[in-house]
């Protein structure tokens, strides 16, 4: 074969390779999100996913010229959110500072690509081109990031508190900064967070307000806090999942009596969803009678069970009471004749339960699950219990394992998002 042929071929290869691994490392990453909803993986699988990634990161970095080249081209074209991480984590590990600076300008730009550019930060080492291209982001992102990665930059931290105080009490990044106190853990910043619960304010902005003052300030500051939250359940808008999980962790007497009357209005459908959840969440064994009930209704048996799950620790599958897929007493329409799309199913994945095996199980179980006030996962939600719950238990339960942590204990919030080995190493000190 010719020396020239030879080549080309070597060199298609590579560009083959790079584009390879471009796309798987995006394409995981995207896939990363569903994983870490998972009631039925837990914090290995998360490692071993992590670890696909980073082989799929030091391919490119292998790769070098040719990596570099194929991702210049992509600059060129649009690019997704899994591009868009793919080629900024790929700059900030091989030290690329003209690709880390032309990723983020064009991340920047493009509000749907806000979210990967914060994930391909914290997914990487906290490097001067690191650093360098954290001061860059504007400052609501910079916030998100420094919420999870404070540790690594507290100049950076101050420099922005500065920043925002400059802007003044309009700033759109103030949200985002409350939110960062809160994985700060900042107990006396999170006091003043008490002046952002106002009807006036945005949504968000009164969403992120509470829960840094439900989980961090004194209880005599707990009650404006907890009637925004209040406010936010009954909007039925886009923070109404987050307040209610919040107010069930914190406030579980203020939330269950409005959800309960939220029930009974017309198209309440979703409410009752939401209910179920709460139970789960707020952690109450005496939920468990209220969750039976739900067993065996089509449209919520399964979200029933998980809940069931979450407090009890008893799997419908290791445990004997998973069931047959249950039914609504719709017809579905002719598939022929049907131009309408499904909606995705919410509760995708989680297994159907039998409410006889259940009720069964449960008459001879329920003795165990006494003398606590709250419960996960079987067992009383003790320090030592969620640390268990962080290391080895589904990953769906982390971030409620986290919060608890942070109720019981105050101090920092442990970002379960953050790569596995990142993780580790900070439940390890």
């Amino acid at each position: 074969m010719p020396t020239s042929t030879a080549g080309a071929l070597a060199h298609g290869t590579l560009d083959r390779l790079a584009e390879h691994y471009t796309d798987k490392l995006g394409l995981n990453w995207r896939r990363r999100a569903k994983l870490l909803a998972s009631p039925c993986s837990d914090f290995a699988d998360l490692a071993d996913w992590d670890a696909r990634l980073d082989v799929a990161l030091e391919a490119l970095r292998l790769l070098g010229p040719t990596a570099q080249q194929h991702m210049t081209r992509c600059l060129n074209l649009p690019i997704n959110a899994g591009e868009a991480f793919a080629l900024l984590c790929h700059a900030l590990r091989s030290g690329l500072a003209g690709l880390a600076q032309a990723t983020s300008a064009v991340a920047r730009s493009l509000p749907g690509l806000h979210g990967a550019l914060v994930a391909a930060m914290e997914w990487s080492e906290a490097t001067p081109l690191w650093l360098q291209t954290a001061a860059s982001l504007p400052l609501a992102a910079r916030f998100d990031l420094l919420a999870t990665r404070h540790r690594d930059a507290p100049q950076l931290l101050a420099a922005a508190f500065d920043a925002l105080r400059a802007e003044g009490p309009a700033s759109e990044a103030l949200p985002a900064a409350l939110r960062c106190l809160r994985y700060q853990g900042d107990a006396a910043l999170a006091q003043a967070a008490v002046h952002h619960l106002d009807a006036g304010n945005s949504d968000r902005l009164r969403r992120v307000a509470a829960q840094a003052v439900l989980a961090l300030a004194p209880p005599d500051l707990h009650a404006p806090a907890v009637t925004a939250l209040l406010a936010l359940v009954e909007d039925e808008g886009p923070q109404r999942e987050a307040a209610a999980r919040c107010l069930a962790l914190h406030a579980p007497a203020s939330l269950f009596p409005l959800l309960t009357a939220l029930r009974q209005r017309p198209g309440g459908e979703a409410t009752t969803r939401l209910y179920l959840q709460s139970l789960g969440w707020a952690g109450d064994m005496g939920a468990v009678p209220r969750l039976i009930e739900q067993l065996d209704h089509p449209s919520h048996a399964r979200i029933a069970a998980a809940s069931i799950r979450q407090l009890t620790g008893l799997d419908p599958v290791r445990d004997g009471w998973q069931g047959e897929a249950l039914v609504s007493g719709v017809a579905p329409a002719d598939d022929a004749q049907s131009s309408t799309i499904p909606p995705p199913d919410p509760d995708a994945g989680l297994p159907w339960p039998s409410r006889p095996a259940f009720v069964a199980l449960w008459r001879h179980a329920r003795a165990r699950f006494i003398g606590a006030p709250t419960w996960l996962g079987g067992r009383p939600a003790t320090a030592g219990h969620l640390h268990d719950v962080l290391r080895h238990g589904p990953l769906a339960w982390r971030p409620l394992a986290a919060a608890r942590l942070q109720r019981l204990g105050g101090g920092a919030l442990l970002p379960t998002r953050l790569p596995a080995r990142a993780q580790a190493a900070l439940m390890s000190t």
